[in-house]
């Protein structure tokens, strides 16, 4: 990002360019936060920019390097303040408490304002995201065009959660289990539908690889015939990994796509004992376990290999009860965990769980500084 006064002998000229337009982006809120004095969470702190008469510099000068973290950004989760605040964001159909609206584009375009200014490049618009659906597909189609590279939530391998997928044949008339090891031929035909869906989004789009249950939990929670060993456990989530990065080569038609998985509870205890195989070139994200805020044991025990890059995912807030409006873990935390991130070569990716966004205004400051 570079921005730049220049005189000329008739005329003023403010020059403001990137490498790429998410660069001009960004330096276009460089400029309003270093010389117009707009701080970039300025909404969701209720700090408003002050009104200027004159407007009016003797010179500027500033420029930015290239980030050292290639993807970074945030995933909205438990939303309910989002999507409780205005009422015109459309409703989705899942067995899921709190989870029966879409947040409005009048606070999203907020959230996605307040990600870029905070020089983040990628969100995950929502939880359980069902792309079929018009007013979800919207979070995604609104993110991309302000500039944001959107993703999926780690229970959404190419952007399938179990609500999706029994969502998706029930619409069909059928009535199909949530069994990848009963019927793995419907699972990869919902992943390719969806898959297809999320490809027109083309170079704006982050996968995600995995199988896990339905609402955030283990694959055997919601399948009763799953394997009973951690190896075979392990073994069936490799397979479906592998089918599942087959699909994503098969609809995007980049080179080399960036596909993720995110090592969330079980992820994290599989990898740690040796029981994972990933589909050679993909980013693989370690995860904290939540309370403490303290990364999974498999972030320091596991060799990092070269054929791989890695990367995290860390929580700004999580209780297990009761609500989640306070800034759980200090700012200081969230740069000692990018610190180790760094150290240990797992910056390659890195996504905050920012829940409603207001709350953890300190903690998205701090995370803009480390990144």
């Amino acid at each position: 990002v570079s921005v730049a006064a220049k005189v000329g002998t008739a005329r003023r000229v403010l020059l403001i360019a990137g490498s790429d337009p998410r660069g001009t982006i960004y330096g276009v809120y460089a400029f309003c936060e270093k010389c117009l004095g707009v701080d970039p969470l300025y909404f969701w702190a209720s700090y408003p920019p002050k009104q200027r008469d004159r407007l009016e510099w003797s010179d500027v000068d500033l420029a930015g390097d290239e980030p050292v973290v290639r993807y970074r950004g945030w995933f909205i989760n438990d939303e309910d303040l989002l999507t409780e605040w205005y009422t015109d964001g459309g409703s989705r159909d899942i067995d899921y408490p709190f989870y029966s609206m879409v947040t409005s584009p009048k606070a999203s375009r907020h959230v996605f304002e307040a990600a870029l200014r905070l020089r983040m490049n990628l969100i995950i618009p929502a939880s359980f995201v069902n792309i079929t659906n018009p007013a979800e597909e919207r979070l995604v189609a609104d993110a991309v065009r302000r500039g944001l590279l959107v993703s999926q939530h780690h229970i959404e391998p190419l952007g399938v959660s179990g609500f999706g997928f029994l969502n998706y044949w029930r619409d069909k008339g059928e009535d199909v289990p949530y069994s990848y090891t009963a019927h793995p031929e419907k699972f990869d035909e919902v992943w390719r539908e969806f898959a297809g869906r999320w490809a027109k989004y083309g170079d704006n789009v982050v996968w995600q690889l995995g199988l896990r249950g339905i609402a955030d939990r283990p694959l055997w929670a919601s399948d009763p015939n799953a394997p009973k060993s951690m190896e075979d456990r392990g073994a069936l989530i490799s397979h479906a990994m592998a089918r599942q990065y087959e699909i994503v080569r098969a609809v995007d038609s980049r080179p080399n796509p960036p596909v993720t998985t995110t090592l969330w509870m079980e992820g994290a205890v599989l990898h740690e004992a040796g029981h994972l195989t990933f589909p050679k070139g993909i980013t693989i994200v370690f995860a904290d376990h939540g309370p403490g805020w303290e990364m999974c044991p498999d972030f320091t025990k596991v060799r990092r290999r070269p054929d791989h890059t890695y990367g995290i995912y860390h929580h700004q807030a999580f209780w297990a009860h009761g609500p989640h409006l306070v800034q759980g873990v200090s700012p200081a935390k969230i740069g000692a965990i990018l610190h180790d991130a760094h150290q240990r070569e797992s910056t390659h990716y890195v996504i905050t769980n920012v829940s409603n966004v207001r709350e953890f205004i300190p903690g998205l400051t701090a995370l803009s500084v480390a990144l």
